[in-house]
């Protein structure tokens, strides 16, 4: 049976093409608004579902996702997740977060995902 989107026909091979590397997977939006509150997810939660169990299948390391602007740290469907979208945007005031970006260090050799930290703007 094949997919219904020619993307996600796109992003299988290329889930199995690197599937001994280090993947990670970035998306405006999430797959899933991890707590309900914001809308911020795909509009069918069946294409949701579709593309995690697909990530989780070709070993995907880290998904990374904007537009909910705050900074979240999560899991879907066992995938470290990380929301990081008040970069440049107007921050969320009353989740205490402001302007944020991540520092992703990734190590190819060893296919793993080092570490991942949240630096406020105000901290630089």
């Amino acid at each position: 049976m094949s997919s219904p989107k020619p993307v996600e026909d796109w992003l299988d091979g290329w889930l199995a093409d690197g599937r001994d590397q280090a993947h990670v997977v970035l998306t405006h939006v999430p797959p899933l608004d991890p707590f309900g509150g914001r809308y911020g997810s795909f509009r069918s939660a069946q294409d949701a579902r579709r593309l995690l169990a697909g990530l989780v299948e070709g070993n995907v390391d880290l998904t990374l996702y904007g537009h909910i602007h705050t900074y979240l740290r999560f899991e879907n469907a066992g995938i470290p997740a990380y929301i990081s979208g008040g970069g440049g945007a107007q921050p969320m005031k009353w989740d205490g977060i402001d302007r944020q970006f991540l520092v992703v260090t990734i190590d190819p050799a060893m296919r793993s995902i080092g570490n991942v930290e949240v630096h406020r703007v105000a901290d630089r």
